[in-house]
């Protein structure tokens, strides 16, 4: 039964987790994001290479600072 119930292929996760959690925090506004790398060993992907960006001249228009 939990076999049923995780994510089998690398393109399912990359789908439902990555790709649904970028489209959550990623704001036009926002004066920061990331940019996603697969690291691959081969044609494998074995691992995922977050890297923050910032854009401060996003945040001097339309968004509130906390």
């Amino acid at each position: 039964m939990l076999l049923s119930r995780t994510i089998q292929q690398i393109n399912d996760f990359v789908r439902k987790v990555i790709e649904t959690g970028e489209k959550r925090i990623w704001m036009p506004a926002a004066p920061y994001s990331f940019r996603l790398e697969p690291v691959k060993d081969g044609r494998k992907i074995i691992a995922f290479k977050f890297t923050p960006l910032h854009y401060p001249q996003r945040g001097k228009r339309g968004c509130r600072s906390a």
